[in-house]
């Protein structure tokens, strides 16, 4: 009784619920045409439904299965981990801030330390507009210094911003050590994008897709079909890397 009533409250206490039903609640209430009351009323049925669990679990399994994990090798030159996972503005080499893709540098630092890749390289800078004068790569190859990873077998790639740059400085990588059995880890979602990018520059790792944000939730669960700020949130990353697929093919940055 107390677990279904706190799952309750919680979604009770979700302002994006608050936020569309004073939307719901004002249109209703407008002095607005029937005409308009009617494309107002439409706008915020379409936003209520591609807010919700059910829809946004069927967008983001579409991008998390348009790539498939390797049947992973017993030995790797490298393993690429790209960066995205930490918020800068609240990370330093004392205190990292994550974000749910820490999955991505914790899978790299256990293959290193296993022994099933040489050396870790970390791909990444300060992708935000404003720099905060920070490398995500750099603060990373502390955090697996911390956790085991020796500092002679991790290889910082400190300037990239985006993910057709991670692929770009990190094939200088590749080529400056010659490297060659490689593996590429990073969230499920993004890795169309990812080795799109990394084939383009003549580098085909193996894949190891991590940080799944798709769910398999019972279809009873009324939750599914209410508007939630994690729905939202699940909308903004779909529409980031559909964004970046197009962007990406249409400039000839990615080919897969």
């Amino acid at each position: 009784m107390f677990f279904s009533l706190s799952k309750f409250i919680t979604f009770l206490l979700d302002p994006l619920f608050y936020i569309f039903l004073v939307l719901f609640i004002a249109i209703l209430s407008s002095r607005f045409s029937k005409k308009i009351k009617g494309i107002f009323l439409s706008f915020f049925i379409i936003s209520c439904a591609v807010t919700t669990g059910f829809i946004t679990n069927k967008a983001m399994g579409y991008l998390e299965n348009l790539q498939q994990s390797s049947s992973l090798k017993d030995h790797y030159d490298a393993v690429i981990v790209l960066s995205g996972m930490l918020n800068l503005k609240h990370s330093n080499q004392q205190s990292l801030m994550f974000s749910t893709a820490a999955d991505r540098i914790i899978k790299g630092i256990e293959i290193v330390k296993n022994k099933q890749a040489d050396h870790l390289i970390i791909s990444g800078g300060d992708g935000g507009l404003l720099s905060s004068g920070k490398s995500e790569a750099a603060l990373l190859a502390d955090f697996a210094k911390k956790w085991g990873v020796s500092e002679d077998k991790i290889i910082v790639e400190p300037d990239s911003k985006n993910t057709f740059e991670n692929a770009l400085e990190t094939a200088k990588v590749i080529q400056k050590y010659q490297f060659k059995q490689l593996l590429l880890i990073t969230s499920a979602f993004h890795m169309h994008r990812s080795i799109g990018c990394f084939k383009n520059q003549n580098v085909f790792p193996d894949l190891l897709l991590v940080d799944f944000r798709s769910r398999d939730t019972p279809s009873k669960d009324f939750r599914n079909y209410i508007p939630s700020s994690a729905g939202l949130n699940n909308l903004s990353v779909f529409i980031h890397e559909i964004t970046g697929i197009i962007a990406y093919y249409l400039t000839g940055k990615a080919a897969w």
